[in-house]
């Protein structure tokens, strides 16, 4: 389904068939034209703040990361993971003789 601003696009590239549903409806009015472009405005300004939005909460989640207590609980989950794995490394070795 195509989205409103696309077809407005659309129909804004091909003005010969604009003149042609002009000269065959008298009936279009400035507020037809109005009501078309403000939903097309709508729908194109929620999809600008929606990918806003997107930006601001991947900005945040960046500079999340960089927070010191973030930073001190990955060190620690690290260190324990190096931990185990040596564990399991020895338990391994052992095993094996």
């Amino acid at each position: 389904m195509p989205r409103d601003d696309d077809l407005l696009d659309d129909l804004l590239s091909r003005r010969d068939l604009l003149d042609q549903i002009g000269r065959r409806r008298a009936a279009l009015t400035v507020d037809d034209v109005a009501l078309v472009l403000g939903k097309a405005l709508k729908e194109q300004r929620r999809a600008i703040l929606d990918h806003v939005n997107r930006l601001m909460r991947l900005e945040q989640l960046k500079k999340g990361h960089n927070d010191p207590k973030h930073e001190t609980h990955y060190r620690t989950l690290w260190r324990r993971l190096d931990a185990v794995e040596s564990a399991l490394r020895r338990m391994q070795r052992e095993r094996a003789r």
